[in-house]
């Protein structure tokens, strides 16, 4: 949509017709967008804790489940869903980046009803606590008790960590900087020890056997490994918030969410702004866009892809062909025949690697989910009211799901695999879902100097044609699971 305000005042409402209002504020005229003065290495951040959400699902359990299951004959699946989840993730930064707003208020933007449906994606598919079941799980090998012990002790460690820092962001980057970089090494170090080279060879013809689907394998399960390879379902939507909160381009006149007990409050405006379309703002923008590229490609595609690629294929050398029980039973056999090999250290070693990255993922997920729930409500319904700001909300949702995920697990839902597999599947719609809404606000509302060029508006149809096909097959599949066909 072309730009037709060129009189303004700086803080004045930006016209419905430049960008839509329907139910919320408009936007505020801004002069300018700062200037990018940092480099990609500098603005590293957002993206590992994009990559902390991602390793404790597809790359720790799901993708190495079908290696050691079926082998890499679907790994196609994983390396487009990396290579599509990376352009989807900079289209979701891309509105940020302009506005200073989350990507869901642009969505809200376009109709009423959004909000209710995407707080429904944010809450129903991470209801299920797998991956701090998970963690539960390998900590249940290594010192006894029970699964659904050490994952309601995981959980509310989790939530009480993120209670305790003083600016969420922060503690988030912090944390989930070491977990990433603990998970990544010792992958590396057990694919080094376990190399066989026909492991990189099954993987490399699996990549490129295109629609080969194993014998058996039920499609829930491929919506989900393919939604989770990579962050996955309503997570990505999150690289939004966290580039906000990092002040990337105009999210450096937004606060971020601070600790009610340990941190000072900052002002987080409900909606954002808007600058005019000068030479020299589009430069600015794209200044930012071309680094914000940069370093999500270092630091969440290459890691993404080299966790995935390494730990499947340990866990092909492994346990590939074995007897290997359900769930997460192949990973507790990969350790045990790790320890054959070098001793119980390195067994200690692989299950501490799983651990982190099914921890790290639990973190980032309780996080999430919490950071767009809560900005849902404050944005659409509570934004005039100064009693609940998005710090108050934001915790309160927190120890709610907390609570949710103690109280399923004291019910007996404790499979990790089975918990994944519904969030996972679930989330797989809701991609199809938001890679629709992304194309229509990034290129009708977006002016074109600011909006996707024609190779990543190709990339968006191909991922709403990707996400929608598979989405379609498991929803079709729905009545013979019931049993009604």
């Amino acid at each position: 949509m072309a730009e037709k305000v060129i009189d303004f005042k700086e803080g004045d409402p930006v016209p419905h017709d430049i960008v839509p209002c329907h139910v919320l504020p408009p936007l505020t005229w801004k002069k300018e967008i700062p200037e990018c003065t940092l480099t990609w290495k500098q603005m590293i951040g957002p993206s590992i804790i994009m990559s902390g959400l991602a390793l404790g699902s597809g790359e720790s359990v799901l993708w190495p489940y079908v290696a050691a299951h079926y082998g890499f004959g679907l790994f196609w699946a994983a390396v487009i869903g990396v290579i599509t989840q990376y352009f989807l993730n900079l289209e979701i930064e891309r509105w940020s980046l302009v506005t200073g707003e989350t990507v869901l208020t642009g969505f809200a933007r376009t109709g009423k009803a959004w909000p209710w449906v995407y707080l429904a994606c944010t809450v129903i598919p991470y209801f299920w606590p797998g991956w701090a079941t998970g963690g539960g799980a390998v900590i249940s090998w290594m010192v006894g008790g029970t699964t659904s012990l050490w994952a309601v002790i995981g959980l509310l460690a989790i939530a009480v960590a993120l209670s305790l820092g003083p600016v969420l962001y922060n503690t988030m980057e912090k944390i989930q900087t070491v977990l990433v970089l603990l998970v990544v090494a010792i992958a590396i170090i057990g694919g080094i020890i376990t190399f066989d080279t026909n492991a990189y060879v099954e993987f490399a013809k699996g990549a490129v056997s295109f629609g080969y689907m194993p014998e058996g394998i039920d499609l829930a399960f491929v919506l989900g490994a393919i939604a989770y390879a990579g962050t996955g379902g309503a997570g990505n939507l999150a690289q939004s918030n966290y580039i906000r909160d990092k002040g990337y381009a105009m999210g450096k006149y937004v606060g971020r969410i601070t600790s009610p007990i340990t941190g000072k409050p900052e002002t987080i405006p409900a909606t954002g702004y808007w600058f005019p379309q000068t030479e020299e703002n589009v430069n600015r923008f794209k200044k930012w866009f071309s680094e914000a590229t940069k370093e999500h490609f270092v630091v969440f595609f290459i890691i993404t892809i080299v966790s995935i690629v390494v730990m499947s294929a340990v866990a092909y050398s492994t346990v590939h062909g074995m007897d290997l029980g359900e769930g997460m039973d192949f990973i507790k056999q990969e350790g045990l025949v790790m320890e054959q090999m070098l001793g119980p250290w390195f067994r200690v070693m692989w299950w501490l690697a799983v651990w982190g990255a099914l921890m790290s993922t639990a973190l980032g997920v309780l996080e999430m989910s919490a950071r767009l729930t809560s900005d849902i409500i404050k944005t659409n319904w509570l934004r005039d009211n100064e009693s609940w700001t998005y710090s108050k909300l934001f915790y309160l949702v927190l120890w709610f799901q907390t609570l949710a995920g103690v109280l399923i697990l004291g019910l007996g839902l404790n499979q990790p695999v089975t918990l994944l597999v519904i969030g996972a599947s679930l989330n797989g719609i809701v991609m199809f879902l938001y890679s629709t809404h992304l194309l229509w606000i990034n290129t009708r509302i977006l002016p074109k100097s600011l909006g996707p060029g024609a190779a990543r508006y190709l990339v968006l149809l191909w991922a709403v044609a990707f996400f929608g096909y598979f989405s379609m097959k498991l929803i079709a599949d729905i009545p013979s699971k019931l049993g009604l066909v």
